[in-house]
C-alpha cells in the first residue's frame, strides 16, 4: 500500500506538517513493489492535466478565481520509495548519489565499509539525465545509475533532479560529513 500525501511547500515551516495543514489524494493499494509505475502514472497524468488547463473556482455559479496548479517538489519518506519515484539503482550504486554524477568509492581497499562519494564538485542530475535522452552529458550512452527514464518527465516543472527534493545522503556528502 502507498500512500499520496499534499504538503503546500510555501507554507510557514512550523506548521507545513501539521495533519490540517496536508491532504491525502490517494491510497495505492495492492503490491506497488510489483508494478509500481502503474500506480502513479494517473498522478502524474493528473499533476501535468491541472498544470495546462486552469482549475475554475465559482461560488453560487459565480466565477471566483482560476488557476493552474504546478508540482513543484516530490518527496518520500525512505531511501527505497525516493529510488522507486526516481527509477534510480539505489545509494549502494557506484553512481549511488541521487542527486550528483559522482562515482563512489570504498573507504577501504577490499571494497568493504559501504559506499561514499567524494566528489564535492560534481555535476548535479539533469533533466536529460532523468529521461535517459541521447547525447546527456558528459557521456551519452551511460545511464549513472537511471534505470529507465523518470514517468515525472511528462511535467513542465521537471527541469533537473530538484523536482524530486532534497537528500539526506546526498547533503552529508556535499557537506563533507561521512
Amino acid at each position: 500500500m502507498a500512500m499520496v500525501h499534499v504538503i503546500i511547500a510555501s507554507s510557514d515551516p512550523s506548521i507545513r506538517y501539521n495533519d490540517e495543514y496536508t491532504f491525502q489524494v490517494a491510497i495505492l493499494f495492492g503490491d506497488t513493489k510489483k508494478d509500481f509505475d502503474s500506480y502513479l502514472r494517473p498522478i502524474i497524468e493528473s499533476l501535468d492535466r491541472l498544470s495546462r488547463e486552469p482549475v475554475v473556482v465559482r461560488k453560487n455559479g459565480v466565477h471566483v478565481t482560476s488557476a493552474r496548479i504546478f508540482n513543484l517538489g516530490v518527496i518520500a519518506d525512505g531511501i527505497e520509495i525516493n529510488q522507486r519515484l526516481l527509477m534510480f539503482s539505489g545509494h549502494t550504486n557506484w553512481w549511488g548519489c541521487r542527486f550528483c554524477i559522482v562515482k563512489g568509492g570504498h573507504p577501504v581497499d577490499g571494497g568493504k565499509g559501504g559506499m561514499y562519494f567524494f566528489g564535492r564538485d560534481s555535476a548535479i542530475r539533469t533533466k536529460t539525465f532523468l529521461l535517459l535522452e541521447k547525447d546527456a552529458p558528459p557521456c551519452p550512452n551511460h545511464n549513472y545509475g537511471i534505470k529507465s527514464a523518470s514517468p515525472f518527465g511528462q511535467l513542465s516543472t521537471l527541469l533537473s533532479i530538484d523536482l524530486f527534493m532534497c537528500d539526506e545522503l546526498h547533503m552529508c556528502g556535499k557537506s563533507g560529513i561521512h
